[in-house]
């Protein structure tokens, strides 16, 4: 299975027009290969396969700014087995 996710531009205040507040257009590439038998399920996972640097949200409160970036690229493998 292969995701593709595009985040558009924003503006996170409607008030102040500084850059701050803006958030850059940002693309994700996801993967999963998914393998089944019987009860058993095996996956291999890769989130975010290009390793983007990307703000997630912009936050303003009382007088510290924050800029949240959102999860570099992880991997892995799930096993599960149903009973």
């Amino acid at each position: 299975l292969v995701g593709f996710a595009h985040t558009d531009a924003q503006d996170t205040n409607l008030v102040r027009r500084e850059a701050f507040y803006n958030i850059p257009a940002h693309n994700l590439l996801s993967v999963s290969v998914t393998y089944t038998l019987d009860a058993w399920l095996v996956q291999a996972y890769c989130n975010n396969c290009a390793d983007s640097t990307y703000i997630a949200a912009v936050q303003s409160e009382n007088a510290w700014n924050n800029v949240l970036y959102g999860n570099p690229r992880n991997y892995g493998v799930r096993v599960r087995r149903t009973f």
